[in-house]
């Protein structure tokens, strides 16, 4: 996925840019390296949040604490500055698969402001989808590979990930 990524950065920055030409590569690297961290583990996270949510109630202050702070920084995937420095390819799964955080997490805590930003930016629907594959899987890890890949499917990630087995 390298070159790919690096072409889409090369374009995204050809005129106008504030980026050193020599930070591309290294920037392209860090925007797949994250989308593909973020890819294996948000519809993983999303299930172990649940179970703990569900199986143990008094660490629901804690977590949802810890998870305020991750929402506040996901944010950040529909700021300008983001759009300056990543293009729509590498900005609109990342917003997607943070969109489908926030919208668990609105449902779980019966908080729709969590989500709202991302409903006001166009991220409904692919948010909709992404859960679906949640829902319909279940919450058993034998499920994760299936999960994953589904969401990549959905994100049009497919072409840049694979799984393996271990």
């Amino acid at each position: 996925m390298h070159p790919d990524v690096l072409s889409l950065m090369q374009k995204h920055h050809r005129t106008g840019s504030s980026l050193p030409p020599t930070t591309l590569g290294e920037l392209a690297r860090r925007f797949g390296n994250s989308l593909g961290l973020q890819l294996r583990s948000m519809p993983i996270a999303l299930r172990i949040d649940k179970q703990i949510y569900e199986q143990h109630p008094e660490l629901r202050p804690l977590q949802q604490q810890s998870l305020d702070l991750q929402l506040q920084e996901n944010m950040q995937s529909l700021s300008p500055r983001a759009t300056e420095l990543a293009p729509p390819e590498i900005i609109r799964p990342n917003a997607s698969m943070n969109a489908a955080f926030a919208k668990f997490f609105a449902g779980l805590w019966n908080s729709p402001i969590v989500f709202a930003p991302y409903v006001a930016a166009g991220y409904g629907d692919v948010a909709d989808r992404l859960l679906a594959h949640f829902d319909r899987l279940g919450d058993q890890p034998q499920q994760d590979r299936e999960l994953v890949l589904a969401w990549a499917q959905e994100l049009g990630l497919d072409g840049w990930f694979t799984t393996r087995d271990r």
